[in-house]
């Protein structure tokens, strides 16, 4: 690949965004892979053996070569896979995918209170290795810097997102240099590129070389954005800042904290900090600062994403969204989900105390998405490849069986942290499941009435303001407005019944977005498709329709009445097949405290009437 064909600006950008997480992961990976280990020539090649495979096997070929190529128009991620594979008609897996989707999506969750906590705490922890007096400070500045992290998503991310790439430049170039100082003193360590000192510090140790597997898996931790991210930056820039820096760079420095212990043949408490030179311990521990920042503002920027996704996608009940960015899409901010993130956080930084302690939870949060998104990628190349079993099966298993293998060594921690994602995933799938459940009954015995026009065709009382019905995903018919118009005897001098459709392609082309169909004289049927991925602002949409497209009616947008639907539910003991009683209650629970549609379409307050909708189940 020559030079000058490099997309710099995106490729020095997805520095930040996708390569943050995985860029500060030797701040601690390399020192979890030493415990009960002597320090050895035969130990550490056998490690950097194993850590350099990795990266080559996991991300290189599988994620860059492999994953990158199931994208849904460009959109990564496992709810992209899953609405990609939705598409397919008369899917006999459709359970199957749903169940693997869910656990995916409730992985990163868990995902997004675990980087911040650990990236965050392991770069504080600096001030141990300067001197053993600021040990106190750790955790009171851990929580400080998370406290400001989450406080500032409310500002959102466009006016510092420009700095995020120069800077984890910086310090991606500084990882290398530093690495490449060390190893320039024991260039011995340059021989574990051979895969010979991996096999055989497996033959040497036997089970006991399973078991260091769980922190060799935490060098690749971060590797799931790779694949997430490639709607925002494009597969090329994602591949070229991996080969030219960012791989490079992470193997220069785990190479060089190998050397540093090769050189002084004893345990270090952080050989991160310990191999850099007494001067260069608070710059860098401030580097390391802002690095973590960078790489926790990314994955909570994109756990924002997945919430808006599992909204549309019905996994997730509405939730108030605030677009941070008038420029770029995709920026949002979901002030719920921030406070829970928050909290969270701060609660296993105070619980956990290190970040040894939650490296543990962190690394079996990331295998088991990897290995989701392996099976669903697994799917895409049989159903929408049309590859054969056998050659899927053929490509696909070696790495199954690669990541099972880390799956084993990350399940022996499950007593020291390792349970903390699998609560979370496993409540974040009840939800997800329960409301999925909930949504399909009403649509069935409530939403779904047929649009009846007889009694409002009669209505003579001819209003001059103009009814924009917002009949949304959950209720297509808009019925229970036309009953409400017809019982207070109003007709509206235009009555629209706007449906909202969500498909399974992340965004949709303004040119294909409108479907209108007169129903009666002054009513329309006006249906907008939106992408899985948009966030939705009906009076914005219906101002650019009246712009630019000639309607056969005149809407006045200023005067306008929206009406909109709340559902409200009354939870009995009848049974319903495939729904708990327990889950009604929780459904319930979802329904009610739901953001309206007043708040998630960005609606006017001044303008709306929201007509209460009373269901049982």
């Amino acid at each position: 690949m020559q030079l000058s064909k490099l997309q710099t600006p995106l490729l020095i950008s997805a520095l930040g965004v996708v390569f943050g997480d995985i860029g500060t992961s030797p701040l601690y990976a390399f020192r979890e892979t030493l415990h009960g280990l002597a320090i050895t020539s035969e130990n550490i090649l056998g490690i950097l053996s194993l850590i350099f495979w990795t990266f080559i096997f996991v991300i290189s070929l599988k994620y860059l070569l492999l994953i990158l190529r199931a994208d849904n128009n460009g959109e990564g991620g496992v709810l992209a896979l899953y609405a990609l594979l939705r598409r397919k008609k008369n899917n006999h897996h459709a359970a199957l995918l749903i169940g693997i989707s869910v656990l995916g999506a409730s992985l990163l969750f868990s995902d997004g209170i675990l980087t911040p906590a650990v990236s965050v705490l392991s770069a504080m922890e600096g001030l141990k290795t300067i001197s053993p007096n600021f040990a106190h400070l750790i955790e009171p500045l851990t929580v400080l810097v998370l406290l400001l992290l989450f406080w500032a998503q409310r500002k959102g991310t466009g006016s510092i997102g420009s700095l995020f790439g120069p800077m984890m430049l910086i310090w991606f170039i500084t990882l290398g240099g530093i690495g490449l100082y060390c190893i320039l003193q024991n260039s011995a360590v340059i021989a574990a590129i051979n895969p010979y000192y991996a096999l055989h510090f497996f033959a040497v140790h036997q089970f006991k070389s399973y078991l260091v597997l769980s922190g060799v898996f935490l060098v690749i931790t971060g590797g799931e954005a790779l694949y997430a991210d490639i709607g925002h930056f494009g597969k090329t820039p994602i591949r070229q800042s991996w080969f030219f820096i960012v791989l490079p760079s992470l193997i220069l420095n785990y190479f060089g904290q190998g050397a540093f212990l090769l050189a002084h043949q004893k345990h270090f408490d952080n050989p991160f900090y310990d191999m850099l030179p007494h001067w260069m311990s608070f710059p860098m521990l401030f580097l390391a600062a802002i690095a973590t920042i960078i790489a926790s503002q990314a994955v909570i920027s994109a756990t924002f994403s997945l919430a808006m996704q599992s909204i549309s996608l019905d996994f997730l009940p509405k939730l108030r969204l605030i677009q941070t960015s008038s420029s770029y899409r995709g920026q949002i901010y979901v002030p719920f989900i921030n406070i829970i993130l928050a909290v969270c956080t701060i609660l296993l930084v105070l619980t956990f105390k290190t970040s040894s302690h939650l490296a543990s939870a962190y690394g079996l949060a990331v295998n088991l998405v990897m290995i989701t998104v392996t099976f669903l990628v697994y799917f895409v190349a049989i159903r929408i490849w049309h590859w054969s079993l056998l050659k899927s099966s053929l490509i696909f298993i070696p790495f199954l069986l690669l990541d099972a293998m880390f799956l084993i060594a990350n399940l022996r921690k499950l007593d020291s942290g390792a349970w903390l994602p699998l609560l979370v995933a496993f409540t974040g799938a009840i939800i997800m499941i329960t409301w999925l459940k909930g949504i399909e009954y009403l649509r069935q015995h409530y939403f779904n009435a047929g649009l009846d026009l007889d009694e409002f065709k009669q209505c003579e009382n001819i209003t001059n303001f103009d009814a924009i019905c917002l009949a949304d995903p959950y209720d297509k018919s808009g019925n229970s407005f036309i009953k409400f118009l017809s019982m207070c005897q109003q007709k509206p001098r235009l009555t629209l019944i706007l449906n909202i459709e969500i498909t399974d392609q992340p965004y949709e082309q303004k040119l294909n977005q409108f479907a209108l169909m007169p129903l009666a004289n002054g009513c329309y049927r006006l249906t907008i498709y939106y992408g899985f991925s948009q966030n939705i602002n009906i009076p914005r949409t219906l101002h650019v329709l009246k712009k630019t497209l000639k309607l056969p009616f005149h809407l006045d947008l200023s005067s306008a009445i929206y009406f909109v639907e709340h559902a409200k539910l009354h939870i009995t003991h009848k049974r319903i097949h495939k729904i708990f009683y327990w889950q009604k209650r929780l459904f319930g629970l979802l329904i009610n405290n739901a953001a309206t549609d007043m708040q998630y379409y960005h609606l006017p307050f001044s303008h709306t009437v929201i007509i209460g909708n009373y269901c049982e189940i």
